[in-house]
C-alpha cells in the first residue's frame, strides 16, 4: 500500500528520524501532563506509530548512500557515453527481476520494462541534459498510454524545471535523479 505523499505519515518517512522520535516525546509528556496518573500510559500509547515511523526512516536512512557516493556515481555516470549508460540500465534491471524491451526512440520512452503484471516504460536517452522540461515528459506519458504501461520512470542527472515537477506529478511519472537515482538503479 502506497502512502499518500503528502500524509503526515509519508513526510515523517522523507524526514530526519529524529523529527518523528521528537513527536514521541513530545505525545508522551503531553500525556503525562494532561491526564491522571492512572490515564496517562493509554495515552502515551498514541505515540505508537510514530515509534514505528522512527524506526522506518531511520532504517531508511541508513541504507541510504551517502552524499560523496551520490555525487561520485553521478559525475560517472555524467561521464559514460550511451551505449554503455544503457547496458547499464539493462544489468541492474535485469539484477533486480525486470524483462526488458528496448524501444525504438521516436516512441518517447527508450525500454518497456516489466515485472510480475506491472510494466513501465523508461526514459533515458537525455540523461546527461542540463535541463529537464516538460516537453519530454509529455513524450514519455504519450508512450506510457501508448504502451498501456502502469508507470513511467525518467533518469536525468540535470536539472528538472518546476513545470516538469508539476506535470511528472500529475501523471505519475517518477523522475529518478540524484539519491533516488542510485538507491533504485545502482550503476556504478
Amino acid at each position: 500500500m502506497k502512502l499518500p505523499p503528502n500524509s503526515l505519515f509519508a513526510i515523517l518517512l522523507r524526514s530526519p528520524w529524529w523529527f518523528s522520535a521528537l513527536l514521541v516525546v513530545g505525545f508522551v509528556l503531553l500525556s503525562r501532563l494532561l491526564l491522571s496518573d492512572e490515564y496517562w500510559k493509554f495515552g502515551a500509547v498514541g505515540a505508537f506509530p510514530f515509534v514505528i515511523t522512527a524506526v522506518l526512516a531511520l532504517k531508511r536512512q541508513l541504507k541510504a548512500p551517502k552524499v560523496s557516493t551520490i555525487n561520485t556515481q553521478i559525475e560517472a555516470l555524467r561521464n559514460m557515453p550511451w551505449p554503455q549508460f544503457s547496458e547499464k540500465i539493462v544489468q541492474s534491471l535485469t539484477q533486480q527481476g525486470y524483462t526488458i524491451a528496448k524501444l525504438q526512440s521516436a516512441t518517447g520512452a527508450d525500454f518497456l520494462i516489466s515485472k510480475q503484471d506491472q510494466k513501465i516504460v523508461l526514459a533515458a536517452k537525455r540523461w546527461k541534459a542540463a535541463n529537464l522540461g516538460e516537453s519530454e515528459l509529455h513524450q514519455l506519458n504519450k508512450a506510457k498510454q501508448f504502451h498501456k504501461a502502469d508507470g513511467a520512470w525518467y533518469i536525468t542527472v540535470g536539472n528538472v524545471s518546476n513545470k516538469a515537477v508539476l506535470f511528472a506529478n500529475k501523471n505519475q511519472i517518477e523522475l529518478l535523479q540524484d539519491a533516488l537515482l542510485v538507491q533504485r538503479l545502482p550503476l556504478v
